[in-house]
C-alpha cells in the first residue's frame, strides 16, 4: 500500500516538478509550483471531492467507468498548463515532457473504452525515462526498478489486471521514448 501511495502519479509528478525546478535554472521554483497549482491541486481536489460524494469508489479511480471524467479534468488542465509552458519562454526539453505527457494521458483516455490503463505505470515509467536527463543511466536504472515495483503494487492491490499494468507501463515506456527523441532536436 505504501509503494502504491508513494507512486500515485500526484505524488510522482509532484516530485519530479521540483526536482526539474530545482536543477534546471531554465525552470524556476515558482514555474514549478505554478505547474503542480495548475495540474496537481486542481485534480487531487477533484478527485477527492467525487471520492467524498460517492462518484469515484477510491481516489484512485480505479473503477474505468468513473474515470471518463477524471479524464476529462486532466486533459483540460493538462491542455492549459501545456499551452503556459510553451507560451512562456520555457526550457525546450520541459516543453517536450508537457507535450508527450499530454499524449500519453490522452492516449489512456481514448484506451479507456476498452482498457483501465495503469496511470501508476505509465507516470512513473515516463518521469523515470525523462529523468534520465539529469540523473545518468544508474539513476535511471534504479528509478525504472522503483517503477516496476509501483506497478507491481497495483496487482497486489487488485487495482488492476495484468494486461492493465502491461498496457501502462508500455504507454509510459512509448512516451519516454518520444521524449528522448525530441530532446536531443530541441536543443539544437
Amino acid at each position: 500500500m505504501v509503494v502504491s501511495v508513494l507512486g500515485h502519479p500526484l505524488v510522482t509528478t509532484t516530485a519530479f516538478i521540483l526536482l526539474v525546478a530545482m536543477r534546471n535554472s531554465a525552470i524556476s521554483m515558482s514555474g514549478g509550483v505554478a505547474l503542480i497549482a495548475t495540474v496537481v491541486l486542481p485534480l487531487g481536489l477533484w478527485n477527492l471531492r467525487q471520492t467524498r460524494s460517492g462518484r469515484y469508489a477510491n481516489f484512485d479511480v480505479s473503477v474505468r467507468t468513473e474515470r471518463t471524467s477524471m479524464y476529462t479534468v486532466l486533459l483540460v488542465l493538462m491542455a492549459i498548463a501545456t499551452s503556459i509552458v510553451w507560451v512562456r519562454s520555457t526550457a525546450p526539453e520541459f516543453r517536450a515532457g508537457m507535450t508527450c505527457l499530454l499524449g500519453m494521458f490522452a492516449a489512456a483516455r481514448a484506451a479507456n473504452a476498452w482498457l483501465k490503463v495503469s496511470l501508476h505505470a505509465a507516470t512513473s515509467i515516463f518521469l523515470s525515462m525523462a529523468a534520465g536527463l539529469m540523473v545518468g543511466p544508474w539513476g535511471t536504472a534504479g528509478l525504472l526498478a522503483a517503477s516496476c515495483l509501483i506497478a507491481g503494487s497495483r496487482l497486489i492491490l487488485r487495482r488492476h489486471k495484468f494486461v492493465e499494468v502491461v498496457c501502462g507501463a508500455a504507454l509510459g515506456l512509448s512516451a519516454g521514448a518520444l521524449f528522448l527523441v525530441l530532446v536531443p532536436a530541441t536543443r539544437q
